[in-house]
């Protein structure tokens, strides 16, 4: 297909979407486009066979719902590398097991460029599963705002719990791989927001009850408020004393859109910030080892101390027996 035809038709679909709900004929579609009728019919073949979603309002009368099509990325040279880290985490994460994020990935690759986009292999997987079925009810539940049931397995549970959600947004983790579902469930003192782990919900159903979604300002300045997926009713003020042999490390990346930092006079660093529900932080700070303490909360900082002591037990060591690797 020569540049000037994949150009017409990317405008021809810009028009139908624009005419939502009534439509062009083909004739309008020609003259708009200064083509004839019968190129315009071999075009929207073409779409369809490209699977856009074309809508025929009476015969030869075309639209396409803006709400079910998405347009084609078109990208310069750099932002198709910024596009390859992203589609490589997904595949280094074995994500594109699923069919639906198979899919995904195969059209994204057409929009990198071909030497880049080597550096990427997927093989083609056509097999469904159910958390494909699951994930496509849950955004037909999204975006029809109607609620949904679901059968959802806690860690370290062996039977599902019966939930009814509202399927508000879905949201990656930041520290892992892991993707979650922001959903309203409805409670005594109204609907109250829930992260539930994609791979642990095991069946869908759409439900015939519709909810209104929360604003996405309102849905993010809820997560801006969480580590990375967790959230509570409350924030906690956090404070962290690093050593001076990690503060180039620490200031390097933002960690939390709240974050405050402080060198101190000995060369250590004050990290300061409010976060919801602190204890998902906990493998971060550990990670740390002895170059951070926990300075508030108190009972966050009793809990990383008697960790660190069982570890120190576990592996037969005492203060007296301290030796330091870095």
């Amino acid at each position: 297909m020569g540049y000037e035809t994949d150009e017409k038709m990317q405008r021809m679909i810009d028009l139908l979407m624009s005419s939502f709900p009534v439509g062009m004929n083909t004739r309008q579609l020609a003259d708009a486009l200064d083509t004839s009728q019968q190129t315009v019919r071999n075009y929207l073949v073409r779409l369809q066979d490209k699977e856009v979603p074309l809508v025929e309002v009476e015969e030869w009368v075309f639209t396409i719902d803006p709400r079910d099509y998405v347009r084609p990325l078109r990208l310069s040279l750099t932002q198709a590398w910024f596009l390859y880290v992203l589609v490589r985490r997904v595949v280094r994460a074995d994500l594109n097991r699923y069919s639906l994020v198979n899919g995904v990935l195969t059209r994204l690759l057409t929009s990198i460029h071909g030497d880049i986009a080597k550096g990427i292999t997927i093989e083609a997987v056509t097999k469904r599963t159910d958390w494909d079925d699951v994930l496509e009810t849950l955004i037909e539940g999204w975006h029809k705002q109607q609620r949904v049931r679901i059968q959802y397995l806690p860690l370290g549970e062996t039977v599902p719990k019966n939930m009814t959600v509202a399927p508000w947004s879905l949201e990656p983790a930041v520290w892992s791989d892991s993707n979650y579902l922001v959903a309203g469930v409805a409670g005594k003192d109204g609907e109250k927001p829930f992260m539930l782990k994609l791979d642990r919900i095991r069946t869908a159903k759409l439900l015939p009850e519709w909810f209104e979604r929360p604003s996405p300002e309102q849905l993010l300045r809820r997560l801006d408020e969480t580590w990375g997926i967790w959230s509570s009713e409350e924030v906690v003020p956090l404070v962290l004393r690093f050593s001076y042999r990690v503060i180039d490390r620490v200031r390097e990346t933002h960690w939390h859109p709240s974050q405050k930092l402080e060198v101190q006079q000995d060369g250590s660093l004050i990290w300061r910030a409010v976060v919801s529900e602190p204890r998902e932080m906990a493998p971060w700070i550990r990670g740390w080892g002895s170059d951070v303490e926990v300075i508030e909360p108190g009972w966050l900082r009793e809990e990383i101390a008697s960790e660190a002591e069982r570890t120190a037990r576990l592996y037969g060591r005492s203060a007296a027996q301290e030796r330091r690797f870095f």
